[in-house]
């Protein structure tokens, strides 16, 4: 299995989920970025032996007391990426699938410019990411030196 032999069309981006709320709408007090939580997740899997699909979780909470995020923003996306050629055994190099999510982070990033365009939330960019990380913390037991085997979903 050679990353260099892996052809793939190019990713589709589809939003499964949106909800954006204008924060000075919904609460008196003055917007402060300072006061913002992220919340990010991200799912990999095979929805077939010829399409590699990842589910990506993002949400934005407004700390307005201890224990309570209003919800400014919170969108769902899925990324499918078709590939050339069936992969039976759905076993892929890390570094390539956190290449494909890293294309899907950079799309979902433009994406978020564009649909808070106007809204406070737009002043507090999506963070700099680092997929190879994010796939070697969250699927730590299914890799094997350097390779992730993917669920079928």
């Amino acid at each position: 299995m050679n990353n260099k032999e892996l052809k793939f069309k190019n990713p589709r981006l589809e939003t499964i989920n949106l909800e954006l709320k204008r924060y000075s709408r919904y609460v008196p007090t003055r917007f402060n970025k300072k006061k913002v939580e992220l919340d990010f997740n991200f799912e990999v899997y095979m929805k077939s032996d010829k399409l590699i699909e990842f589910f990506v979780h993002i949400q934005y909470g407004y700390k307005i007391k201890k224990n309570e995020l209003f919800p400014c923003y919170h969108s769902d996306h899925i990324l499918s990426i078709e590939l050339e050629k069936d992969n039976k055994q759905r076993k892929f190099e890390t570094q390539f699938i956190a290449h494909l999510l890293g294309t899907g982070i950079v799309m979902i990033k433009g994406y978020f410019d564009t649909i808070t365009f106007g809204h406070e939330i737009n002043k507090i960019p999506l963070p700099v990411f680092s997929p190879l990380e994010m796939i070697n913390t969250k699927y730590e037991k299914e890799i094997k030196n350097g390779v992730i085997k993917l669920l079928k979903r």
